[in-house]
């Protein structure tokens, strides 16, 4: 049953790539097209690489909420839905309910619901089911307790990115990295931290030419990022701030954190980043570093629980859960 819903959810996928590029589920303005194809193609083969187990769990339902900043996380999910036969409930986010409902549509399984629903529907409905999984703010997580039921939610991160000898093509990467999603997924790179000096001329240059691919989805707020910016460049060493992009040398922790906004802190040790995040080293997602290189440094100071190559910030494995230790045989009893 495991290999049979396998296939089936690769075939899915395929019709909803299918679907996506001849434009008959969302706009290109919507999202940043080629972002979301090259995402398709990874999970495509992560998926086919997928070692099927089952998996049992005293729970026989779970409710899950979707987050609104990164339409393709309910891919991450997959694992679940393959290896458990349970009942599963995907709350669509306003924002992505047609995009993400789609793929549910054509996967059709009877054990696997999704729907858009409001704030008291959501809370209404998550009570009816045996587990409750959710990612986002801290006022979410005062709801899910709320709720009475067993939950895991995955709380606000960021990730960063290391390089200590940069080159035009690592730092093109590393800008793909930092405009996926406009920023806003836990997984888009925030800081970059660099032990030389960079030239903010050439960053402009890529910037004009990586934006052409990665461009603002349809809800980036101009007026935001420009009023918090303004108050970030205040306190900056060095800055570029275009229209819709904004790369800003820092010493200090930042004050705002607007969409496609990168800022740049050079260090001299390992130390200095750690001072640097204080006690944000807790937030840490993932660090994008040389070729994936895993540093055993910031394993013992920070919370990251992936390590990534330049350029691939958004192409985590399939069976990573956002945390530590946390994988698909754990996930309904592993205490973080």
């Amino acid at each position: 049953m495991s290999s049979d819903k396998k296939n089936r959810i690769l075939t899915t996928l395929e019709f909803f790539e299918r679907e996506f590029m001849e434009g008959k589920i969302v706009s290109e303005r919507k999202y940043q097209k080629k972002l979301i194809i090259e995402s398709f193609k990874h999970f495509k083969e992560e998926i086919k690489r997928l070692n099927v187990k089952k998996h049992v769990t005293e729970h026989k339902s779970v409710f899950i909420i979707l987050p609104a900043n990164v339409p393709t996380e309910f891919l991450e999910f997959i694992p679940l839905i393959i290896s458990y036969d349970m009942d599963f409930f995907f709350k669509l986010p306003k924002r992505n309910r047609k995009f993400t409902g789609r793929f549910f549509e054509l996967l059709s399984l009877d054990n696997v619901k999704a729907e858009y629903l409001n704030h008291e529907e959501t809370i209404k409905r998550a009570k009816s089911f045996d587990y409750i999984v959710a990612s986002g703010s801290s006022d979410l997580e005062n709801i899910l307790k709320k709720t009475g039921k067993p939950y895991r939610f995955f709380g606000p991160k960021f990730s960063f990115a290391i390089m200590e000898n940069h080159n035009r093509e690592d730092m093109k990467k590393v800008l793909k990295d930092f405009l996926s999603f406009d920023t806003e997924g836990c997984l888009s790179v925030r800081f970059l931290f660099t032990r030389s000096d960079l030239i903010f001329e050439d960053l402009k240059i890529l910037t004009e030419e990586i934006s052409r691919d990665f461009y603002p989805q349809i809800d980036f707020d101009e007026k935001l990022f420009e009023y918090y910016n303004r108050i970030n460049i205040y306190y900056s060493q060095e800055f570029l701030l275009r229209k819709r992009e904004a790369i800003i040398k820092i010493n200090e922790f930042p004050l705002y954190f607007p969409q496609r906004t990168l800022f740049i802190f050079k260090y001299d040790s390992f130390a200095e980043i750690i001072d640097f995040l204080q006690e944000s080293r807790n937030s840490v997602q993932a660090i994008i570093t040389k070729a994936g290189k895993e540093i055993d440094f910031f394993k013992k100071k920070t919370s990251v629980s992936l390590f990534l190559p330049y350029g691939k910030a958004q192409f985590p494995p399939l069976g990573w859960f956002f945390e530590r230790r946390l994988n698909v045989s754990n996930f309904f009893n592993h205490k973080s």
